[in-house]
């Protein structure tokens, strides 16, 4: 500390970088991220490019600093005009994204190729990422399975280097899928031990869950959830996740409904990422957990590894039924609202039910029926049971009873037999009524016991 601040007394601009470092992590100093963005600025003004480009990610991230892509972009151009690869692939990637300057795929994969021809391990995996994805270059796997492989055996930088064992996690999912190399499971397996050893968190996830699923080693649950658990251990998001199912069903391990519900308290107080997760559409939502009880839950739904988005709707549907949760209507329909944000019908359904009956949430049938139509919208998102259906038929009740909408019983009948035809049970049964009632439709007491039959028995 005393050294930095000499060399910095000096006009030093590393001892400037360095001692803004202290003052950021309240390193050897009482924190303080004014007095380090102060120092930063002045080591990048005097050209020190590993200023120049950690001011440009947190700029860019806004971390310590406020979010600003404007400063982002330029401090990372000070610092590819000073050449460093490093900040050539940030750069690339805003190009690539369009995050602070206008979108030029292009332009960003010219960056990281510039990069890469420096030898520089990450700006390589970068430009293999592009070629996987097809990103400012046409798709070819057998292009990033080259690179991926070249960063992987690299013998230039250490083992431990993060991207060399990246790299080896990216070309264990090509051997696993078969994509541009021949599938080899057991040495996609071989890279994720090497990269395990070497202490990468991803690649331990990623071991678990081959030791978990018995993908080209043998099935050992005992395995992953020791695997799981290190990972945990040393505060991984997806670690939490995994070992929090692993608790949750007793997979290689004593079921414990508590050590569960912590180690999933753990991904939402961090953040969920998207990767290693069990399914795509990962949605960012807080879940409903700190009124969880403990009691087994009967939502069979909630046992299902169905991914992030899918757990959290069932737990807040959880949260207003008290199955595996104490009751708590209010803050249920909060936790609903943060998930319509993101668009999910079945969460923008139960929020309409809450207005619909006035539970937690002031009576208003009008906003009702505007969330019920909101979630129908979302029916081009269907999981495969119909449940981005469950709108229509509760959009068709009110329509049935008026509620929130004129009564219009042909409209309830013509919403019933879309949810029947997409599978919705409840939505068949509707329409049979209304086939035996003669509501909205023409009276048919065979069609009516024709649809009973079918959801009765399948067929």
């Amino acid at each position: 500390m005393r050294l930095f601040r000499l060399v910095a007394d000096r006009g030093g601009d590393g001892g400037f970088h360095e001692l803004g470092r202290c003052y950021f992590l309240g390193n050897g100093v009482e924190e303080d991220h004014d007095e380090g963005l102060r120092l930063y600025k002045l080591s990048a003004e005097a050209g020190n490019y590993f200023a120049q480009t950690e001011l440009g990610a947190l700029y860019m991230e806004g971390r310590w600093v406020e979010k600003n892509l404007d400063e982002a972009v330029r401090f990372l151009q000070l610092a590819v005009d000073n050449e460093y690869g490093y900040a050539m692939v940030q750069l690339g990637k805003m190009y690539i994204a369009g995050e602070g300057v206008e979108k030029n795929i292009a332009e960003g994969k010219r960056l990281i190729s510039a990069a890469a021809k420096s030898g520089d391990n990450y700006a390589r995996l970068e430009l293999g990422l592009c070629y996987r994805d097809g990103l400012g270059v046409e798709r070819n796997a057998e292009e990033a399975v080259k690179i991926f492989r070249e960063v992987a055996e690299n013998d230039q930088v250490p083992d431990m280097d993060r991207s060399k064992n990246r790299a080896r996690v990216h070309l264990s999912e090509m051997y696993k899928s078969g994509t541009g190399i021949e599938k080899d499971r057991e040495k996609a397996v071989i890279l994720l031990c090497e990269a395990a050893e070497n202490g990468y968190i991803e690649g331990i996830v990623e071991l678990a869950l081959c030791y978990r699923d018995g993908c080209g080693v043998k099935e050992d649950l005992e395995e992953a959830m020791k695997l799981f658990k290190e990972a945990s251990d040393r505060g991984d998001i997806n670690g939490h996740f995994h070992l929090g199912y692993c608790y949750l069903n007793g997979t290689g391990v004593e079921q414990d409904w508590q050590e569960a519900v912590r180690l999933f308290q753990l991904v939402v107080d961090g953040g969920v990422t998207e990767a290693c997760m069990p399914s795509e559409g990962v949605i960012f939502l807080e879940l409903a957990l700190k009124w969880m009880t403990m009691r087994p839950c009967v939502c069979t739904s909630c046992h299902q590894t169905l991914g992030i988005g899918m757990l959290n709707v069932n737990w807040l549907v959880c949260t207003r039924m008290a199955f595996f949760v104490e009751q708590n209507l209010e803050e249920a329909a909060r936790y609903y609202r943060l998930a319509m944000d993101s668009g999910y019908s079945i969460a923008i359904v139960e929020l309409g039910k809450m207005y619909k009956m006035g539970q937690g949430v002031e009576r208003d049938a009008a906003e009702a029926v505007r969330l019920f139509r909101l979630a129908a919208e979302h029916s081009d998102v269907d999981d495969g049971d119909g449940d981005s259906y469950l709108a229509h038929v509760q959009l068709g009740l009110c329509y049935r009873d008026g509620i929130g909408v004129e009564q219009n019983p042909k409209k309830a009948a013509s919403l019933f037999r879309l949810a029947a035809e997409n599978g919705v049970g409840y939505g068949r049964v509707l329409l049979g009524l209304c086939y035996r009632h003669g509501e909205g439709i023409e009276q048919n007491s065979r069609e009516a016991l024709e649809h009973f039959r079918i959801e009765l028995h399948g067929t």
